[in-house]
């Protein structure tokens, strides 16, 4: 992280604060606002069998949360210009602790998906004020060169550390004491807010009435039924049950209101034109890709550990500490690499890729039922590098040519892509390759219960099915992976002969 530039003073805090901890003030609010949420999908499976409610429940509540962190970005800096930083953080610390309350004890979707919306949307509001209140700290040029690998390593690494916190609570308690002591962080935020910060004078603030309110809700509605196809989908039974077609027609009626509305709405939620811009298409498709590759660890990672190797939830989470090592590595090494020796945007992605396809690679090859958690660590940790990397990368080349009042707009694009639908859109397709593959590697390895076979035939049928399933997964699990290596390779070349421009350093506005 960068030093801390002398000239420059936090202004919001009160005057007896000391320079030096007005920044580590902020830092703290940001690691507290990103350990929060209104749900924690790393407790899916504890939660949906404490509350009697579906695990896809509970994974839709959290993709409604991401909706929400995403659907924000178009006013961020209109809220921002609104109101006072003190009042922003007191209602985003007090809100997000009245969110955790209602999910706590809520159990029906009608709750959950709004109010994990809202908390999401708040989340991120808290999360921007920091961040801008300190950004001359981080780099005192407005470099985001500089700012991006900052903010991606604490969002991405505290995503990979609550889980890790939230998988040993849970163990040692019950996944109720995650939201507990959440809410004491936020109330500590809240009390941090009160004695250190103090108003400060905005000019004229924006006319809340200026916004596309109507066009927000629209594209919030739109992604949340895109969410509930790709999440309900294999529980459902896809397009073969009335519901999922419903959502599927209602979504594309949803999508044509937003065409037709953007014809005549003459500063529309989020403009078409952002779409056309170049750079923004190109980072969409390597977001999408990553995505897709990205997607084995929920599925296929998931469905070795626990169906092979039997891991037990602490385990699991302990998978996320190599992974935030990695990401803490790949953040440092983009800094350097644009900050200091102004690497290409072609080195830097491909790099990027080739971490991804070396933890696919190497999880390839240790993917057997004798495998140790230890041969795990450094495919793991080249996840995390390989995804911070491609995330600072492709946002900072997508956002070199758009202008200003497009950014925040292209940044929600984004959103859409590696955080609303990518997560789901890719998990939904590697489930459904990996069921493809167990039904084929059924087939192929159906002769060991057909009575045929002697050795088998010699031992206890219920020993001989447990062996079944377990054969029958872990080669599944091998062809997907071996599947998405061809799938990276692909992607590889395709970015090899991506033309990129040279530019790096970019100049955020100095207002």
């Amino acid at each position: 992280m960068h030093a801390p530039d002398p000239n420059y003073k936090i202004p919001t805090c009160k005057e007896w604060v000391p320079e030096p901890l007005r920044f580590w003030l902020y830092i703290a609010f940001v690691l507290s606002f990103q350990f929060s949420g209104a749900v924690y999908m790393a407790l899916a499976s504890q939660r949906a069998g404490a509350q009697g409610i579906l695990r896809e429940d509970v994974m839709m509540s959290g993709n409604a949360m991401l909706v929400g962190m995403t659907m924000v970005f178009p006013i961020l800096f209109q809220l921002k210009f609104s109101f006072a930083g003190k009042n922003t953080l007191l209602f985003c610390s007090l809100g997000l602790v009245a969110c955790n309350l209602i999910t706590l004890y809520a159990r029906s979707m009608a709750i959950l998906v709004p109010v994990c919306f809202f908390a999401g949307g708040i989340r991120m509001l808290g999360t921007f004020e920091c961040f801008s209140t300190i950004q001359l700290k981080i780099t005192p040029t407005r470099d985001f060169a500089k700012f991006f690998p900052v903010i991606y390593m604490i969002i991405l690494g505290m995503v990979q550390f609550s889980g890790m916190m939230a998988g040993r609570i849970a163990n040692r308690f019950q996944w109720e004491a995650m939201h507990v002591l959440v809410i004491g962080s936020l109330l500590c935020v809240a009390l941090g807010t009160r004695i250190f910060l103090r108003y400060v004078r905005l000019p004229a603030p924006f006319p809340m009435g200026k916004i596309d309110w109507l066009g927000g809700a629209l594209w919030a509605l739109l992604l949340l039924q895109i969410a509930f196809v790709l999440n309900y989908g294999e529980h459902f039974e896809w397009f073969d049950g009335h519901i999922i077609c419903g959502v599927t027609v209602t979504s594309l009626v949803t999508l044509l209101v937003i065409v037709w509305r953007s014809h005549y709405i003459v500063q529309p939620y989020i403009e078409f034109h952002a779409f056309r811009h170049r750079n923004v298409l190109t980072s969409l498709g390597l977001f999408a890709a990553l995505c897709l590759l990205l997607a084995a660890p929920e599925v296929l990672q998931r469905s070795y550990t626990s169906g092979v190797l039997h891991y037990g939830s602490l385990e699991t989470f302990w998978l996320n500490g190599p992974v935030l090592a990695g990401i803490v590595f790949g953040a440092v090494l983009c800094y350097v690499g644009f900050a200091k020796f102004e690497v290409g945007y072609r080195g830097m992605t491909i790099l990027g890729f080739l971490m991804v396809l070396g933890y696919l690679i190497g999880m390839y090859l240790v993917v057997s039922p004798a495998t140790t958690r230890e041969a795990m660590i450094a495919p793991l940790f080249l996840r995390g590098a390989g995804n911070v990397m491609i995330f600072v990368v492709l946002t900072t080349y997508a956002a070199r040519t758009v202008p200003m009042h497009h950014f925040f707009q292209v940044l929600c694009i984004m959103g859409f892509v590696h955080t609303d639908l990518g997560d789901p859109l890719g998990g939904a397709v590697v489930e459904r390759m990996l069921a493809i593959c167990m039904r084929k590697s059924i087939q192929s390895l159906g002769t060991v219960i057909d009575g045929q076979d002697t050795f088998a035939a010699a031992l206890p049928f219920e020993k001989v099915v447990s062996e079944f399933q377990r054969q029958v997964l872990l080669v599944s699990v091998k062809e997907g992976f071996g599947i998405l290596i061809l799938f990276s390779i692909l992607v590889l070349c395709i970015s090899a002969a991506t033309r990129y421009r040279k530019a790096i350093r970019l100049k955020m506005p100095r207002w």
